[in-house]
């Protein structure tokens, strides 16, 4: 199954959702960025595609945070 991903990142101390080249943002703070994320992703998505959420954990780490099956 093909997929979108959407990945929570920080850029020059701001955060931002990138969508295959697309951001959303700048957020102030990782936790704003990640409870935006699965919204823009219901939003945004490909309808025929699964949406993929990656948010990066206290240690920077990216996960798996949504799954839109």
């Amino acid at each position: 199954m093909v997929t979108n991903w959407f990945i929570v990142i920080r850029v020059l101390d701001q955060w931002w959702i990138d969508n295959e080249g697309t951001s959303f943002g700048p957020f102030s703070t990782r936790e704003a960025a990640c409870a935006v994320s699965s919204r823009i992703a219901k939003s945004f998505g490909d309808k025929k595609r699964r949406s993929l959420v990656f948010w990066p954990d206290e240690s920077g780490k990216q996960r798996l945070m949504f799954d839109d099956l």
